[in-house]
């Protein structure tokens, strides 16, 4: 998800790239650019720091792809090399 001149948007891969509008709480609909893919729910389950850990992107007849968040390995974070030092 991204904001660019006052749009939200998001880009999953290269065909999936799109306007986001809000729909419901954590449901935004998604426009694609590519006007084949129609229009897609999208949601978020957030974490405790308020980032998203889960994207799902219904597709209609086509499925749900589900996206989560990978935790960073430990002593990679920003906060860890800041501590090495």
């Amino acid at each position: 998800m991204r904001a660019q001149n006052g749009v939200l948007g998001a880009a999953i891969g290269a065909p999936f790239e799109g306007s986001l509008e809000r729909w419901h709480y954590d449901t935004f609909r998604a426009t694609w650019k590519d006007r084949m893919l129609g229009k897609s729910m999208i949601s978020f389950a957030l974490n405790a720091a308020g980032k998203a850990d889960v994207v799902r992107v219904d597709m209609g007849g086509s499925g749900v792809l589900e996206f989560t968040r990978v935790p960073p390995k430990a002593g990679t974070t920003p906060d860890a090399a800041a501590a090495r030092r």
